[in-house]
């Protein structure tokens, strides 16, 4: 059990080192930003200053160890996920259907900023790297009263039946893979009082649903230390 403390404790610290270190080119970039902005296109611009802002949020997040609710649209954030994702993919595209009730209606959840930021983007990757001839992901919010519903389904590889418990507790079926991001999802859902669900046929497909409550309360009450920040 000791071992086990001093493993967790060294990573953390590893995890505090690399995000004081970070900061120091970080802010060299934020600098330089402006000597290029004549050189790109503005849609170019605006998601390298996006991927310096999130970088920042998620060093400043380690460094303080604090788990910050607020209030986010849902669909801006899918939206500007999206348009990135576009733009990596490019060399290798795959078509992406996003289908809301209403994109003139904001749809509110409740959790941290950074963290949802990583999480979908993470469940976007995992989506692209199964996809095979047929290349197509649909992501889709519905709503009840109290929940948001947001769904990632995939035309690719899906998972073994036998696999898919493995998968949500950490088990990678990529080669190099970890099985951080499709196990961090799982358990940050829980902690902002939401849950997923896995849904997955083998050379069929993947279909992953992120459930998420409407209201602050359940995000905040789910997890002691979240805080949840004014309107």
């Amino acid at each position: 059990m000791r071992a086990i403390y001093s493993d967790i404790n060294s990573n953390d610290q590893i995890a505090l080192q690399l995000a004081h270190d970070i900061a120091s080119p970080l802010t060299v970039m934020q600098f330089n930003i402006r000597f290029i902005k004549d050189l790109l296109p503005e849609k170019n611009l605006s998601m390298m200053q996006t991927a310096i802002n999130q970088i920042r949020e998620i060093t400043h997040s380690v460094l303080n160890k604090k788990n910050i609710v607020s209030r986010i649209n849902l669909v801006t954030v899918v939206e500007k996920i999206i348009l990135e994702k576009k733009f990596v993919w490019k060399d290798r595209p795959c078509d992406i259907e996003f289908i809301t009730p209403d994109k003139k209606t904001e749809l509110i959840i409740c959790a941290g900023t950074t963290d949802i930021y990583r999480m979908l983007s993470n469940l976007f990757n995992n989506a692209y790297e199964s996809l095979g001839e047929k290349r197509k992901i649909v992501v889709r919010i519905d709503q009840s009263k109290n929940h948001l519903v947001l769904s990632i389904v995939d035309s690719g590889c899906g998972i073994p039946e036998n696999k898919i418990n493995s998968v949500l507790h950490g088990e990678s079926l990529k080669e190099n893979g970890h099985g951080i991001g499709l196990n961090s999802a799982f358990s940050y859902m829980q902690t902002i009082g939401g849950h997923l669900v896995l849904r997955s046929t083998e050379a069929e497909g993947t279909e992953i649903q992120l459930v998420f409550p409407k209201t602050a309360e359940a995000a905040v009450s789910a997890h002691p230390q979240n805080k949840m920040t004014p309107r």
